[in-house]
């Protein structure tokens, strides 16, 4: 259903051409829409994208998506996503990750969630989600408007071939 390889190429292509936050978001929207073979005009389609990049276009996809888009943010305890960060710094052997970047990053995150319109923003907690994923994804499917499966509740990983 997902062509990886179209996705894979029209994004690595973009993002190679592009270097601004918006170019690249466009072609985030236009590469995924193209692997899922999905009609450009008319209709309504449910669109994901966790690319870690759209923190800095949340103006963007509220006039992107307009009045029916539904905006999911997830956060997690703190200390267990500075640890996180740490170990992915270790990982690629750089020299860790300051905590005070850390706190302004936290900080900057909660002040653009405002740009989201109240009652389309969903606040997932991630260590909820974990505990207790048959629960967490009964409100996610309500909140965005869809039928809850039970495969929600089964975790995927997406890998570009």
């Amino acid at each position: 259903m997902f062509d990886w390889t179209l996705f894979d190429r029209l994004f690595r292509d973009g993002f190679l051409a592009r270097h601004k936050a918006i170019d690249r978001f466009r072609i985030v929207i236009g590469a995924y829409i193209a692997a899922m073979g999905l009609p450009v005009e008319g209709g309504s389609i449910h669109f994901v994208c966790k690319a870690p990049h759209n923190e800095n276009c949340e103006l963007q996809w509220v006039r992107l998506l307009g009045p029916r888009g539904r905006f999911i943010q997830c956060t997690r305890d703190p200390i267990e996503h500075y640890l996180s960060l740490q170990n992915i710094a270790h990982l690629y052997g750089s020299g860790g990750y300051p905590a005070v970047d850390f706190a302004r990053k936290v900080r900057r995150r909660r002040w653009l969630w405002n740009i989201y319109p109240g009652k389309r923003l969903y606040v997932l907690d991630y260590d909820r989600l974990t505990a207790d994923p048959d629960f967490e994804m009964r409100k996610i499917a309500d909140f965005i408007g869809i039928a809850f499966t039970e495969t929600m509740t089964r975790p995927t990983e997406n890998a570009m071939h």
